[in-house]
C-alpha cells in the first residue's frame, strides 16, 4: 500500500465543531483528500474514531473519484459498541460504504490496541496527515512519534487555523 494515506487527528472536543467538524474544516480535509488523490493517492486509511478519523472518511467517501478507496483500520471489531447511539449509527454507515474493514485486533477493548492500530495505519500508509493540534501528549502525538520513527512524511494540517506544514 505504498500510495495509501492515513489520518491521525484529535477527538472532540479537540476539534472546531465537535464530532462532526466545522464547515470549514469539513470542507478543508475535503481538498486535502483531492490534493492527494491528484498526487496518485488511491488508498486513504482512517482509524473510524470520532473525530478527525471520521471526518476524513467522510471526505473520502464524497469523492467523486471511482477508483479511490476507503480502508477502515479498527483497534477492534466492538469498537463503537460504547459510542452514543448516533456516533454508533454514522460509524456503521461509514463502514458499511468503506471498501474494507481491517480488524488490527480482536476484541475485548484495551488502551493498547489503539496504538497498535496507530502502528497498522502508518505501516500501511506511505505518508500521514495529522489533524493535530500540536500538543506533545496523548494518541495524536504518539501515532506522530511512531511515524517519525519509521521515517513518514507528516502533513500537519492545525485543525483550528487550518495551516498546514510538512513534518
Amino acid at each position: 500500500m505504498s500510495y495509501a494515506v492515513c489520518i491521525t487527528g484529535h477527538r472532540p472536543p479537540g476539534l472546531p465543531g465537535g464530532y462532526d467538524g466545522s464547515d470549514d474544516l469539513s470542507t478543508f480535509i475535503c481538498s486535502v483528500v483531492e490534493q492527494f488523490y491528484t498526487q496518485g493517492y488511491r488508498k486513504f486509511v482512517s482509524g473510524g474514531a470520532l473525530g478527525a478519523d471520521q471526518i476524513f472518511a467522510r471526505a473520502v467517501l464524497m469523492s467523486k473519484h471511482p477508483d479511490i478507496e476507503l480502508i477502515i483500520a479498527r483497534p477492534f471489531p466492538s469498537q463503537a459498541s460504547k459510542w452514543p447511539d448516533k456516533s454508533q449509527q454514522e460509524f456503521e454507515r461509514i463502514c458499511t460504504a468503506a471498501d474494507e474493514i481491517v480488524d488490527v485486533s480482536p476484541d475485548p477493548y484495551s488502551p493498547a490496541k489503539m496504538q497498535i492500530r496507530n502502528k497498522w495505519m502508518v505501516d500501511h500508509s506511505g505518508c500521514v496527515i495529522a489533524l493535530w493540534n500540536g500538543k506533545e501528549s496523548g494518541g495524536t502525538w504518539n501515532c506522530l512519534s511512531y511515524a517519525r520513527e519509521q521515517g513518514k512524511t507528516i502533513y500537519h494540517i492545525n485543525p483550528f487555523t487550518l495551516a498546514v506544514n510538512i513534518i
